[in-house]
């Protein structure tokens, strides 16, 4: 089953017990946010849009073959392998044969899109982390980060030292890990 955010004073959509979307918990935790830790919420910037359209247009297909071999509990029983597998490759068409053929013009797609990303960094956060906006870290960035972090499975990527920074440093603080060190 998928993660879910519940609790005393979680809100959940009717008949549901918590927040089952990963933005819709995202922005939960904005909202309570207190102090200094506030994020700043999505700016609507074009430039942005542009870029994550063109990122999950060569990405997914980079990724997809790659992240379920991750060392993740969602990949951990075959069954749950072939699941997702299955739920990609019928309804949308996805050919995992083609796409894993086709990873040397798709990774040299990728290395010019992770440079495009590079100037669109305007900022840097109190840690030094650089961020999408010049006063900081906010949903823009959420909105992003969580692909590009499935992005660090695949192996032969040419990251940008500021990019591979934001993706890399960001992770961190939040506690989560990437997967650079299993990419394939």
């Amino acid at each position: 089953s998928l993660p879910v955010l519940e609790g005393t004073g979680v809100p959940a959509p009717a008949g549901m017990r918590g927040l089952p979307e990963s933005l819709e918990i995202c922005s939960y935790a904005v909202a309570i946010a207190k102090g200094d830790r506030r994020v700043c919420p999505a700016t609507g910037r074009g430039d942005v849009a542009a870029w994550f359209k063109r990122c999950r247009e060569v990405g997914v297909q980079l990724h997809r073959p790659r992240i379920v071999k991750m060392p993740v509990p969602d990949f951990a029983d075959p069954r749950d392998v072939a699941c997702f597998a299955y739920h990609v490759k019928v309804p949308e068409g996805f050919d995992y044969e083609a796409v894993e053929a086709a990873t040397p013009e798709l990774l040299r797609q990728m290395d010019a899109i992770l440079l495009d990303l590079e100037p669109m960094l305007r900022g840097t956060t109190e840690e030094g982390i650089p961020c999408l906006n010049a006063w900081g870290f906010g949903m823009d960035d959420v909105s992003i980060l969580c692909y590009m972090r499935n992005l660090t499975c695949v192996k032969g990527l040419s990251w940008p030292a500021r990019v591979r920074a934001y993706v890399e440093r960001t992770c961190a603080e939040a506690g989560m890990s990437v997967y650079s060190q299993y990419a394939c």
